[in-house]
């Protein structure tokens, strides 16, 4: 187990609050991997964790936009 509940989505979002523009979900896992100090070099680990990614994107509906294979934060909207 590599995230806790919530934990992969605060750290997608924590990576796109940070990217000055919109990002593939290769770059995304990438960054997220390493934030976790998960190794790279395995082949199905990064697979697995880029369906949690997947996973987490698509229940980020409200918050994250995916456009093809790239995402951005959707820009808060004032009140």
């Amino acid at each position: 187990v590599w995230f806790h509940p919530g934990e992969c989505l605060r750290l997608i979002h924590d990576v796109l609050r940070e990217a000055p523009q919109p990002m593939t979900t290769r770059a995304l896992t990438e960054q997220v991997m390493g934030m976790k100090a998960i190794a790279a070099t395995d082949e199905r680990s990064c697979a697995l964790v880029q369906k949690t990614v997947l996973g987490s994107l698509s229940r980020a509906k409200a918050t994250i936009e995916r456009v093809g294979l790239v995402v951005t934060n959707v820009p808060k909207v004032p009140i």
